[in-house]
């Protein structure tokens, strides 16, 4: 289902998916996989059609003003001050029924109970600026998001029904992130809530970007590692032989469940709860435990609760990691588990967020018990007495400013602009995809599928290079763009590469505006001086142009050249 929901009713592409399941599977497996496939597509099929009935489609005319029920699908920061404003992605529907959703910035309302009327006029979604590394139009799309809302007024109304389940995860996800800072009050909580909460906004700027540029951004998203340190310690007496001993077993899943609601209920989460229930069913009534089939268990879930789940970027990296993880099937082999999931996700990652952390492998080798440890401590403190709380309060701060500090003496991580546009994914995407060849019966299909991915390889590199001899040419127009930045930034470019001129500190605004203009050539980043920030600036001849000393935070636009 998983598969065919990201097909989107094209036929063709089904019969491609059939073809490389009759090439990876034997005859027999493939006989059985085709009825599932075939059921998936169908089924897919009818949620895609029901979703787009009740749906309203994306907004095509004038901005007007209009009456919408909305529905916050996010749980609130505790960073959030009482009665500031409240913004992320809402569920809307109209006076006619029809459900969308937009995004929204909305003063946080006398009563805090949802859905409410609200007064708002609906605007199409903003581009994504030239110089920003991740693309908010298109995460804003993959999520269903058409239309952004100015909001007007909330409606004086009759309360609406507050018995959604969704709405009730949430309302329990913010007692548990006001409680947990509450008991967690100091510098180092932010870390606590983002790791135990979920709340990525209530963690520093500083702690976030250096958790991505060492490779360990996954440990502030609730994901299957937080859900194992939660149930893991219970789930170790299914071992014993003990029938009351493994009876207890239960109290871990009941733990598991209730930690993923808390945080607000993340796909993340729901698939490794989902397959953690699934598995601890199937060995305590004596079955065997097939990870696998509670993997596929946990996609379909997540596709009947909502039809877009696998257009989402945290989805497809949730499954694709854990899909590479199961394909390893050794114990011995846990060495290997950050290099997986790593290298499985890069052609995702390294597109997206323009960033490669070549220091992931012993970041996160190091970060395994390191955070066993932490999760220990807060475990602790939230059990013992309030004389505890101080422990892990200094370690989370310890943890925070040890990644900062690292981050900021070495930089461990480089550019990815070179792997952002589609050679550089052509690339990845093989790179990515080597852990399949374990799943593949038979070592002449295994040997296949691997001068496949090899030859794939070898192509895409002679093609690429035969795009950058075909696309130097000295008759390209020459362009000139003044770049969003708090201060000064420019860009000239042929269409092929280009030379920028940054103050110190902006040089990733000039390379993340070279990756969307879609330069395959080399960009050469040049000092913006002091003594230079004039309002004539002299670029080398035969170029003059007028660079303004103030550029303002704008959107990033072509400036003529004189």
């Amino acid at each position: 289902m998983w598969s065919c929901v990201l097909m989107d009713g094209n036929a063709l592409l089904l019969w491609w998916l059939l073809g490389g399941l009759m090439l990876c599977l034997t005859l027999g497996e493939w006989e059985k996989a085709v009825r599932w496939v075939l059921l998936g597509w169908v089924a897919s099929t009818g949620l895609l059609w029901a979703d787009q009935r009740a749906s309203r489609p994306p907004m095509a005319r004038a901005p007007a003003w209009s009456q919408v029920v909305v529905s916050p699908q996010f749980v609130g920061s505790t960073e959030a001050e009482r009665g500031s404003n409240m913004r992320g992605i809402w569920e809307a529907m109209d006076d006619r029924g029809c459900r969308f959703r937009i995004w929204m910035e909305a003063e946080s309302p006398s009563k805090a109970c949802f859905p409410q009327r609200a007064f708002v006029v609906l605007h199409p979604i903003p581009h994504s600026d030239l110089a920003d590394a991740f693309s908010f139009e298109s995460y804003l799309k993959s999520s269903r998001v058409y239309s952004r809302a100015e909001f007007l007024s909330w409606e004086e109304s009759e309360e609406h029904s507050r018995q959604s389940l969704d709405v009730q995860v949430r309302e329990m996800a913010w007692r548990w992130r006001t409680w947990l800072a509450s008991r967690f009050s100091g510098r180092g909580q932010g870390l606590i809530l983002g790791m135990f909460a979920g709340d990525r906004k209530a963690v520093p700027r500083e702690i976030r970007e250096a958790f991505e540029h060492l490779g360990l951004a996954h440990l502030l998203a609730v994901s299957g590692y937080h859900v194992g340190l939660v149930a893991g310690p219970f789930l170790l007496l299914l071992r014993t032989q003990n029938r009351w001993l493994r009876r207890l077993s239960a109290l871990g899943i009941a733990l598991c469940s209730a930690f993923v609601m808390a945080c607000g209920a993340p796909v993340s989460g729901i698939r490794a709860g989902v397959m953690v229930v699934l598995t601890w069913w199937l060995v305590v009534r004596g079955r065997r435990s097939d990870v696998w089939s509670a993997w596929g268990a946990a996609a379909c879930f997540a596709v009947f609760r909502d039809v877009h789940v696998p257009n989402g970027l945290g989805a497809q990296l949730s499954f694709l990691a854990t899909g590479s993880l199961l394909a390893l099937g050794h114990r011995s082999s846990w060495w290997r588990v950050p290099l997986r999931a790593q290298m499985s996700t890069a052609f995702l990652t390294v597109p997206t967020f323009q960033i490669l952390p070549w220091a992931f492998y012993p970041a996160n080798l190091l970060a395994g018990p390191l955070m066993l440890l932490f999760g220990a401590t807060v475990a602790l403190g939230l059990l013992g007495p309030p004389s505890g709380i101080d422990i892990p309060i200094q370690m989370s701060q310890w943890i925070g400013d040890l990644a900062v500090g690292v981050d900021g003496r070495w930089k461990l991580w480089s550019d990815g602009r070179r792997w952002s546009g589609g050679s550089g994914r052509l690339l990845l995407l093989p790179l990515g995809a080597f852990w399949i060849i374990r799943l593949i019966p038979g070592q002449r299909r295994r040997s296949l599928l691997r001068l496949a991915l090899c030859g794939s390889c070898i192509s895409c590199v002679m093609l690429s290079a035969w795009k950058h001899v075909e696309t130097r040419d000295d008759s390209l127009p020459l362009r000139l763009w003044s770049l969003k930045s708090r201060k000064p930034c420019a860009l000239v470019t042929d269409g092929y590469g280009g030379v920028a001129w940054c103050a110190e500190g902006m040089q990733h605004q000039a390379l993340h505006a070279a990756t969307s203009l879609g330069l395959e050539g080399p960009v050469r980043v040049m000092p913006w001086h002091e003594a230079d920030s004039l309002q004539k600036k002299w670029i080398q001849p035969p170029l003059q142009a007028w660079i303004h000393q103030n550029v303002s935070k704008m959107t990033s636009e072509p400036v003529p050249l004189e």
